[in-house]
């Protein structure tokens, strides 16, 4: 226990002299997700959608028309022809212009959502991953002194038993094997966070001081509403059922039009005044489907399909979100069982350093201490199952996601 306290003392002393390491917020790290790549380059192509006129015009087309009669010029005839579009088809056309941006607005939205869900992945595996490595350390700790007493009592002929001297060095060999898979996936999600922010260089820290704790998520799951509607993907389904429906106005509208054009005619015949030379003329379409009837039957069932895939997949994500809640509740109330467990074992603990344990030598000290580790090792695997969890209620549900946009990572639940 000295060689501890004296190596702890050092280490203090050594980090003292560290540069001041800079911390980086839970929330700066989500507001990154409007840079993602999909995010970036699909709103770009929002931006040319909107500034692209697709409004349909009235005058559809301008045609100019000669002819000949008897094959001389002083008898050429001309027709202007203007044909022109329906003001139905127009204003159905507008309808079915800003259906299909809101389609991909919503898929706009979905993007965001995929990236952010990323985002707050990153943010729980590297906090929880610290607290693991933390643990690791101190259990490695633990295990490198259970071998050196044994080894010692071996070396003495103490009584020392050679299978809890073989046990021991085993444990301690996975638990290093544990411990470097651990950095490695610390080590990947700083190179995460980085990516993410591209100016945290050098000695960064996440600061996970306010991070949301078992007793907040609880709290904050009962006070989330029970509605599917705000999730990305029911929004992007009902976006596309309602462009399938202005495509099936707009085609409608087009095979009813009953205006088809409008003509001017001069005969250009010197000998006949001009109330004979000059007519007016125009054209119209008797309603009568025709092959749009293939076109419209082709979209009702497409939309009938659309509709029964979403309440195929609201159905589903209502059932997941129930099992999502109960289990939340679950792990919560087995969080608080091992959280009581722990606390009394810390009791226990300290009252055997101070008791019969520390008379029968080190020995029982140890295996204490390591039982109290794996008491904390198994709150900490009970967090994570809360955590996971947590974040697929909020992702199936759409607050993730939704505005205001919301740190659901951190106990005051801070916007950002």
């Amino acid at each position: 226990m000295i060689r501890t306290w004296i190596f702890l003392l050092l280490l203090l002393g050594w980090t003292g002299t560290l540069p001041a390491q800079t911390l980086i917020s839970g929330g700066t790290i989500l507001a990154t997700a409007w840079q993602a790549p999909a995010v970036n380059l699909h709103g770009r192509q929002l931006d040319f959608i909107r500034q692209n006129n697709q409004n349909l015009p009235f005058l559809e087309q301008i045609g100019l028309r000669t002819e000949t009669d008897r094959f001389e010029l002083r008898r050429q005839e001309y027709l202007a022809r203007i044909n022109v579009n329906g003001i139905l088809e127009m204003r159905e056309q507008r309808r079915f212009q800003r259906s299909d941006l809101a389609v991909e607005e919503s898929r706009q939205r979905l993007y965001f959502h995929e990236a952010l869900l990323e985002r707050y992945q990153t943010l729980t595996g590297y906090y929880l991953t610290q607290r693991e490595l933390a643990l690791q350390l101190q259990l490695r700790q633990v295990y490198d002194d259970q071998v050196l007493v044994l080894q010692k009592m071996a070396a003495l002929n103490a009584g020392a038993d050679v299978t809890d001297l073989i046990k021991a060095e085993y444990d301690r060999d996975e638990l290093v094997l544990k411990i470097a898979e651990s950095e490695s996936r610390l080590e990947q999600l700083r190179k995460s966070i980085q990516l993410y922010l591209p100016d945290a260089t050098g000695n960064w820290q996440l600061d996970t001081a306010a991070f949301i704790q078992p007793g907040k998520i609880e709290q904050v799951v009962a006070q989330l509403p029970q509605s599917v509607l705000q999730n990305p993907e029911v929004a992007e389904k009902e976006a596309e059922i309602n462009r399938i429906d202005a495509e099936f106005a707009l085609e409608k509208a087009q095979s009813q039009q009953m205006l088809d054009f409008f003509q001017l005619r001069h005969h250009n015949r010197p000998e006949e005044g001009f109330n004979r030379a000059f007519s007016v003329g125009f054209g119209i379409n008797l309603p009568y489907k025709g092959s749009a009837r293939v076109k419209t039957s082709a979209l009702k069932m497409e939309k009938n399909a659309a509709g029964q895939e979403l309440q195929l997949y609201l159905n589903d994500l209502a059932n997941q979100m129930t099992a999502d809640r109960q289990q939340i509740s679950v792990l919560a109330r087995r969080h608080r069982q091992a959280q009581q467990q722990w606390t009394d074992s810390q009791a226990r603990y300290t009252l055997e350093q101070s008791g019969p344990a520390r008379d029968a030598g080190p020995l029982p000290l140890l295996e204490a201490r390591e039982g109290q580790l794996k008491r904390q090792f198994a709150l900490l695997g009970i967090e994570y199952s809360l955590l996971e969890n947590y974040l697929q209620l909020l992702d199936r549900s759409g607050f993730l996601s939704n505005t205001p946009l919301i740190n659901y990572l951190s106990s005051s639940l801070p916007a950002f």
